[in-house]
């Protein structure tokens, strides 16, 4: 092993050993078991490459160049915002998880975020197949439920029979009294339509970010 990949592997130990071990790592970042597994090895000495470390700093939210910079550790910005992942399909919805994440009461995967996002923004991983192909399973979405539902968005809904859902959002009218009537689509034709006038729904955030899941570098 060269003297830069050593040191490219010595700089991801440490980053691990800084943000608690490598179990919270993974968890941190969302990881996979197939991500924990290839950075075990890398840990124990196998080759860290150049390449692989560039798509690593990607997926962490890490500066280019990290691995190889003289002062990795320092070079993290103090104001690098970590957000909770949330799950798409846990018992008591996405409102229970938040709040018992904001409590301390439960402890989350998160992942950085970049952009200048309100502060309630949130991440989602998708766990059923409603908007597929466009969106895959274990797919991220990041959640701003600050930001106002435009005709054509991907919402987070909640409704009265199936919980919370992430589906594309359709204005279909405005009725005489001038309440808006809306639909919630899937991109799966196999999933149902929710039409605001059968079913209540409420839209509590809209999608903002969209990160596919690849499989492990």
């Amino acid at each position: 092993m060269n003297q830069q990949a050593k040191k490219r592997r010595r700089t991801l130990i440490e980053l691990i050993e800084k943000e608690g071990g490598h179990a919270r790592f993974i968890a941190r970042h969302g990881l996979t078991a197939a991500d924990s597994s290839y950075i075990s090895q890398i840990v124990n000495g196998y080759s860290f490459g150049e390449k692989s470390a560039e798509k690593w700093c990607q997926r962490l939210g890490l500066p280019e160049g990290y691995f190889t910079s003289s002062d990795s550790l320092a070079s993290v910005p103090n104001d690098h915002r970590k957000i909770p992942i949330l799950s798409s399909i846990c018992p008591g919805g996405v409102k229970k998880q938040l709040l018992e994440y904001q409590m301390g009461k439960v402890e989350l995967p998160e992942c950085a975020l970049d952009n200048d996002y309100s502060d309630s923004a949130f991440a989602l991983s998708l766990h059923d197949e409603s908007m597929m192909p466009q969106f895959a399973l274990n797919d991220i979405v990041i959640i701003d439920p600050e930001v106002e539902a435009r005709p054509g968005d991907f919402v987070l809904a909640l409704t009265n029979v199936v919980g919370d859902i992430f589906r594309l959002y359709r204005v279909r009218e405005i009725s005489s009294d001038k309440k808006l009537h809306f639909d919630l689509c899937p991109l799966n034709e196999s999933y149902p339509t929710i039409k605001s006038d059968s079913i209540e729904c409420l839209i509590t955030g809209v999608m903002v970010e969209h990160r596919r899941r690849r499989k492990p570098i």
